[in-house]
């Protein structure tokens, strides 16, 4: 045992500290959620969402961000972690988290009536022992002086300084427990901008933006359609932010109303990007394995499990 690690040794047993103290080399990578969207889990470099950190996914309304949400959650169901789901926007459904993957009678949907009770929520779960909780949204974590209020009297910054009283509460205590929390949020114009730049904010200050490990922009980049009807959207997804990985990657994935994320389609897009699938015309081959025109080889992703 060298000095410093006899150091460390000395102070956890000498005072009351609770944290974690060790040398960089040893401290472990963080376990992580994956979305199993190949594509995307790839551009979060560690392949999904970290337990015991914060995410922020933000864009404009309408961009499949509680179903990105809803998806993470049947994965980790799957994994067999215990999820909260803090509805304060009383508008998820039973249908579409099947959809999504979710196991409805093994997920706890709270629905808080004000934002110091979904902090206070956030921190007994996490204390319960559940590894994924998300809320949605931060614009509806409305600060109970807010509601308390007569209509005609002014709350500026009052969710701002909610976000970031709850943030300080929350971090320590996620951190210890190992749960990961996702903050979906959306994006509002910026009055005050002028000039050049970014015209657009999220809702609840900078607290949130600056305790995050990852920030994902979700944009719609265009409607699929079928004839004149729109059928799904297609979507980009930006890391605007990542601690643990390079930041400001991107992809694209297609989002279907009737059946959610098109996993298939996004596979082969990443089987084509690392050459493990090549496409000669509007034939696909996999080696010297001549497989087809598209449909059939989302056929064969499907029956070999890629």
């Amino acid at each position: 045992m060298n000095k410093l690690e006899q150091f460390i040794e000395r102070v956890t047993k000498e005072t009351d500290f609770t944290g974690l103290m060790t040398t960089l080399d040893q401290l472990e990578k963080p376990e992580v959620i994956p979305f199993n969207i190949p594509s995307l889990d790839r551009i979060l470099g560690i392949g999904g969402v970290a337990r015991g950190m914060l995410t922020e996914i933000y864009g404009n309304e309408s961009t499949a961000k509680s179903s990105l949400c809803l998806r993470l959650v049947g994965q980790a169901q799957k994994m067999g972690i215990k999820c909260v789901y803090l509805d304060a926007e009383m508008a998820v459904g039973q249908e579409f988290a099947i959809k999504m993957g979710v196991d409805i009678k093994d997920l706890i949907v709270a629905r808080p009536m004000n934002g110091e009770e979904a902090f206070e929520l956030i921190e007994a779960m996490s204390d319960a022992g559940y590894g994924l909780i998300i809320v949605d949204s931060v614009s509806s974590l409305t600060p109970e002086d807010e509601l308390e209020a007569d209509f005609d009297q002014q709350s500026m910054a009052l969710q701002a300084r909610l976000m970031s009283k709850g943030m300080r509460k929350i971090v320590g205590c996620i951190m210890k427990n190992n749960t990961a929390v996702v903050f979906i949020n959306q994006v509002r114009d910026d009055i005050g901008k002028m000039g050049f730049g970014e015209k657009t904010t999220t809702s609840g200050g900078r607290a949130l933006r600056f305790y995050a490990a990852l920030r994902m922009k979700m944009t719609r980049t265009g409607w699929i359609k079928e004839g004149e009807e729109k059928v799904g959207m297609s979507l980009k997804v930006v890391t605007a932010k990542n601690k643990l990985a390079t930041p400001q990657r991107e992809t694209n994935i297609d989002f279907y109303f009737s059946t959610g994320f098109d996993i298939d389609s996004d596979k082969l897009n990443v089987m084509l990007e690392e050459k493990q699938i090549e496409r000669v015309g509007n034939t696909y081959f996999a080696g010297e394995i001549k497989i087809g025109n598209k449909d059939k080889t989302l056929e064969w992703i499907r029956e070999n499990g890629k």
